[in-house]
């Protein structure tokens, strides 16, 4: 799968305890942990990821926050400084400077709370569909001396993730069909008999390649790295056949061969994805995937 597609990477020699802030670490505060914890962190380390969708704007949306464990008796400044070293050590590119824009890297956590966050405004959200950008942060200072910084969390990456709008948690309904042996398949018939019938994971994630095109797992087999990859034509509406644009991930057809797409539709109205396909597995055994992503 794409690097983007996994987001969460462990970075553990960023990270040290030396001040044993456990319950920071767990991140547990106030009637469920310790109070008066005078350690500042942000709060999302060691990775978040910022999330926009390109059908909702503007793209403007919180980068990361900074807390502590108390309410503080006066306004505290924390300031941070920008680390691309981190960006590049969790195996991203660095978010050029043009696509974005951050306000101040100072946030005033005001008196009476506890968290202040800062916000990021992406400038050119069509360049970023579907890449693998981030920003990284640390503390750098804190205006009150009597705080002092987590070592847990200290520093963050974050993941800048541009979604199409088809992106999202969809319900789906369907059934992986296994046959022993090779079996035809002629859509919209039934299927033939023989088969042991395996139902597909409740629900499914679809990714962003780029504004039109999108990416989800076949039947319940996205371990295996096998991958619809759908294009919706720009600009279409009712249902709209995506047959001659429909291709799939590199492990699918390294694995299975004859692979006959027999229906791929997706309906704008709905926003739901009917597929039906038939091939051989590398046993020559037939498997029939029916299936329907509805959007949640």
């Amino acid at each position: 799968m794409k690097k983007y597609l996994l987001l969460a990477i462990a970075i553990p020699t960023l990270f040290s305890s030396c001040l044993k802030d456990k319950n920071l670490t767990d991140g547990v505060y106030g009637s469920l942990g310790v109070e008066n914890i005078k350690v500042v962190e942000i709060k999302q380390a060691p990775e978040t990821n910022v999330v926009f969708n390109v059908a909702t704007t503007p793209l403007t949306g919180t980068l990361l926050t900074v807390r502590t464990g108390t309410d503080v008796t006066e306004d505290v400044t924390v300031t941070l400084v920008k680390d691309d070293a981190l960006v590049t050590t969790a195996g991203y590119a660095v978010l050029p400077a043009a696509e974005y824009s951050v306000a101040s890297l100072s946030v005033v956590i005001p008196k009476g709370s506890r968290s202040a966050s800062i916000s990021i405004k992406l400038n050119n959200s069509s360049l970023l569909l579907g890449t693998n950008y981030a920003l990284g942060y640390k503390l750098g200072s804190i205006s009150n001396s009597s705080f002092v910084m987590s070592q847990n969390y200290q520093t963050v990456v974050c993941p800048i993730i541009v979604q199409n709008e088809y992106a999202g948690i969809y319900d789906v309904v369907g059934t992986r069909y296994n046959y022993t042996g090779a079996f035809a398949y002629s859509y919209p018939g039934p299927v033939p008999a023989g088969f042991t019938p395996i139902a597909h994971p409740a629900t499914k994630e679809v990714y962003t390649i780029n504004a039109t095109t999108s990416e989800f797992g076949v039947a319940g087999l996205a371990g295996l790295d096998y991958y619809y990859i759908v294009t919706v034509p720009a600009g279409a509406s009712g249902e709209i056949d995506c047959r001659g644009t429909t291709t799939y991930s590199a492990a699918f057809i390294a694995d299975n061969t004859g692979v006959e797409l027999k229906k791929c539709t997706y309906n704008t109205m709905t926003k739901a994805y009917d597929i039906v396909i038939r091939y051989l597995n590398g046993a020559g055994n037939t498997r029939i995937m029916v299936e329907t992503l509805t959007k949640k």
